[in-house]
C-alpha cells in the first residue's frame, strides 16, 4: 500500500477494494470476497475457474454479487435462480451434500483447488455435512487417548 501526503495509507489505491458510496461518505468493498457458502454464476469462464486450483488462473475470477446462502442446521438453506449453478461451500470433504426439491442428493467437487462445490438446478437448495459422527467419534477417541497418556505419566504422590 501506498502512504498518502499526511502520511496515511492511501486506500483508494488497493486494486482488490471498489470504492462505493456518495455523500462524502467513503465505503470500500472488497468485490472478490465469496461468503462461506454462495450461489456463483455457472458460465464457462466463471466455471472454469472454480474448478481450477491455479491462483492464477483464480486471479482472472470476473467481479460478481454471489447471493449468500443462509445458515441452517448442519449447513446452510437458500435458492438458485437458475439451472447449473455452483454452490461453494467451506474447504472439501466427501461428506458435505446438496440436497434439492426432486429428492436427488449431489455429490461434492473441488472448487479453487481446497474449497468444495455443487452442480445445482434452480430452486431450493440444502447444503449438509454428513459425516459428523465421524468428526464426533475422533474427538472422543482423541480426549480418551489424552486421558490414557496422562494416567500412565501421573506423577505419584509420597505419603
Amino acid at each position: 500500500m501506498r502512504q498518502d501526503e499526511e502520511g496515511g495509507i492511501a486506500i483508494g489505491a488497493q486494486v482488490d477494494l471498489d470504492r462505493e458510496g456518495t455523500s462524502g461518505l467513503l465505503i470500500y468493498r472488497n468485490a472478490m470476497t465469496l461468503p462461506p457458502a454462495a450461489v456463483v454464476p455457472n458460465d464457462a469462464e466463471v466455471a472454469g475457474i472454480v474448478g481450477s486450483g491455479d491462483l492464477a488462473a483464480i486471479e482472472q475470477l470476473p467481479s460478481f454479487r454471489a447471493p449468500a446462502l443462509s445458515a441452517a442446521p448442519g449447513g446452510w438453506a437458500g435458492e438458485a435462480s437458475t439451472a447449473g449453478s455452483l454452490v461453494v461451500s467451506t474447504e472439501f470433504d466427501p461428506g458435505w451434500r446438496l440436497e434439492v426439491p426432486s429428492g436427488a442428493v449431489v455429490r461434492p467437487g473441488r472448487a479453487f483447488g481446497w474449497s468444495t462445490a455443487f452442480d445445482s438446478p434452480a430452486g431450493r437448495l440444502l447444503v449438509r455435512y454428513t459425516g459428523q459422527w465421524v468428526r464426533t467419534a475422533e474427538t472422543i477417541a482423541l480426549g480418551l487417548l489424552w486421558l490414557a497418556a496422562l494416567w500412565v505419566t501421573r506423577k505419584p504422590v509420597g505419603r
